[in-house]
């Protein structure tokens, strides 16, 4: 023995831990000296153990051992998390001891199921005592490998076992996954207005937020403001399908990684980005219905109008503050007697302010007429020279109503969309021009804001991907 030369050296506390692994070792009845030093039973400094920290349902504590009968035979075992991942492979897992002696080197009991049972298993450590095992004197009844490290794991008579085992490993995976969440939370301070919105969630919805703030308020370098706007930012979009699916994603990873994605997500704003996509596709979808609708000569009111009423953001995508306007809407109906039932069958389209709303001051109000692209047999709708004349009532009526009333009045401006105009309607819109109204084809209209919105997307789709080397840290 004393003449073996070794090509790789091994290091000593490596080969300590490896020994200790191998033999369970009762120092009253054995002493094993590496270099002088007495070999340990084998100890990993754990950050759960079970026991104590835990016990399966049924099971009794004997020591620093959990005690069990597996179909008629009596099983020993402990299973344990370290605080950092286990870089030595032939230590992580749960080995077989049997009589002092491992049968089976630390491994997963071929563990199957899904990603979240998967979640800690590079932290898990343990020991199971079978002795039965190696009970048979009869060398073809044998349930060890002829390498003495190894169980004949497809011999029929530990199918038993190694289901039962199975189960132990995946017990330990989600309390140990459990017993994380629980102090990440403990640890996590929000403020009241956080802790309000996430009453509206159930607890296991904010279990799962507050894992995620209590992550982020792990590192350093973020600060607390920023852990909560990511934790409004989740619930904001949590009916949103691609938000929930990246939390389910990033929630399945190994926590390690979480720790590192969670701030990417945070910096890149990528909850936004996706929630930003999901509702750039929606809005295509609502520009591709309007345009639908004017093509096949849809009617005024009601297709069009309540199409564009609940998608004002149709005109002018920039009109991301804007408001229906009901008071100066209601004003110029009864001014005009138009919207209503008793009226002439004349109609006001829409009015709608931009800006902040009331008390603060209005900044801009927008009085739109819209008429219909095309008649039922295809033909263009041409608007006549007395709708141009009443749109111009509209907004003189509504400029001086609006000077009168407000120190600091809003600007006005009136928008007219439709297809065409009657010939001797031109000259009518060409002088209302010159006094600043504005006057839109349906083309101009959909294809500008489709065209801002198909940009819109690519850039979104860009910015909401989670970099891929992120989950490889």
């Amino acid at each position: 023995m004393s003449r073996l030369r070794l090509t790789q050296p091994i290091r000593e506390d490596r080969f300590l831990r490896s020994m200790s692994r191998r033999f369970a070792l009762s120092t009253t009845e054995m002493t094993v000296l590496i270099n002088g030093t007495p070999l340990q039973r084998f100890q990993v400094p754990t950050k759960f153990r079970f026991p104590p920290n835990a016990v399966p349902d049924g099971a009794t504590i004997e020591g620093d051992f959990v005690l069990e009968t597996v179909g008629q035979k009596q099983v020993r075992w402990w299973m344990g998390f370290t605080p950092v991942p286990v870089e030595e492979e032939d230590l992580r897992g749960v080995s077989v001891i049997a009589h002092g002696k491992m049968a089976q080197r630390p491994f997963m009991f071929q563990r199957g199921g899904g990603v979240t049972s998967q979640l800690g298993q590079e932290y898990l450590v343990g020991e199971v005592i079978a002795d039965w095992i190696d009970d048979d004197a009869d060398v073809t009844g044998d349930l060890i490998a002829t390498n003495r490290a190894e169980l004949m794991l497809e011999d029929a008579r530990l199918a038993d076992f190694l289901e039962w085992r199975r189960a132990r490993v995946n017990w330990a995976l989600r309390t140990r996954q459990n017993l994380v969440e629980k102090e990440n939370v403990e640890r996590l301070e929000l403020s009241a207005e956080v802790q309000r919105r996430l009453a509206d969630f159930t607890p296991t919805e904010q279990r799962v937020f507050k894992n995620i703030g209590a992550r982020l308020s792990r590192l350093p370098e973020v600060r607390p403001q920023q852990v909560e706007e990511l934790m409004v930012d989740l619930m904001d979009g949590h009916s949103d399908k691609a938000v929930r699916g990246m939390i389910e994603a990033i929630t399945a990873t190994d926590p390690q990684q979480q720790d590192a994605i969670w701030p990417l997500v945070q910096e890149f704003g990528l909850i936004d980005a996706r929630r930003l996509k999901s509702i750039i596709e929606a809005r295509l979808e609502v520009i591709r219905k309007l345009r639908q609708l004017v093509q096949e000569g849809a009617r005024e009111v009601p297709e069009i109008h309540q199409h564009v009423k609940d998608n004002y953001w149709l005109i002018d995508p920039r009109w991301q503050l804007i408001d229906d306007e009901v008071e100066l809407t209601g004003l110029l109906e009864n001014e005009f007697r138009v919207n209503q039932a008793d009226g002439d069958g004349m109609r006001l389209d829409f009015v709608y302010c931009l800006g902040p709303r009331f008390p603060a001051p209005r900044d801009v109000v927008f009085l739109v007429e819209i008429k219909r692209g095309t008649i039922r047999d295809g033909t263009r709708r041409r608007v006549t020279s007395a709708e141009l004349h009443r749109f111009h009532d509209y907004y003189v009526y509504l400029d001086t109503y609006l000077r009168k009333l407000e120190t600091h009045p809003p600007s006005l401006k009136g928008i007219m969309i439709a297809a065409d105009y009657e010939q001797q309607a031109l000259p009518v819109k060409t002088s209302l021009e010159q006094l600043g109204l504005e006057f839109k084809s349906w083309d101009s209209v959909l294809d500008g804001t489709e065209r801002l919105h198909v940009g819109w997307l690519e850039l979104s789709r860009s910015r909401a991907e989670i970099p891929t080397a992120s989950l490889n840290e």
